[in-house]
């Protein structure tokens, strides 16, 4: 299967809020090489349940799909967080997983047919395919959000 540029553009492109511990932050592409301070001790896997293959899904599929995510995810220490574009126009819930693996990610990522799972590091913050586990690579910068960014983040 052949995977169309435009969508990896948007998923290179697309912000990431995370409800951290001291306070709403938004994780943001840079350029390749250009990272602030990693939070974390070990690589975090951004994984969505929504929308599976890029199809839009029902409201009420979404939110049933996000709950089954959830409950896949309840062993491993999760923090929510919710993917969207620049402008914040088009939202999808996720799990932000901080003590899981690239491989057991992209397993869970297909198991939920995603196209793609997010994994960040302290040097980059990738889009990895579900597909065929190519990366699009980007740097990240992580900055306290809005308020009125962060509505549906829980």
């Amino acid at each position: 299967m052949t995977e169309p540029e435009p969508i990896w553009g948007a998923f290179t492109a697309a912000h990431v809020w995370l409800k951290l511990s001291d306070g709403d932050a938004i994780l943001t592409p840079g350029a390749i090489g250009s990272v602030d301070p990693f939070p974390f001790a070990q690589p975090v896997h951004i994984i969505t349940a929504f929308n599976p293959m890029g199809q839009m899904a029902t409201p009420d599929q979404n939110l049933a799909a996000h709950e089954a995510l959830t409950n896949t995810l309840s062993e491993y220490e999760v923090i929510p967080s919710m993917g969207c574009n620049a402008a914040g126009e088009h939202r999808e819930p996720g799990l932000a997983v901080l003590d899981i693996g690239l491989d057991q990610a992209l397993a869970i990522g297909q198991q939920f047919q995603q196209m793609a799972i997010y994994q960040w590091t302290a040097t980059e913050r990738a889009v990895v395919s579900c597909l065929d586990f190519t990366r699009h690579p980007t740097g990240w910068s992580l900055r306290q959000a809005p308020d009125s960014l962060t509505n549906g983040l829980t």
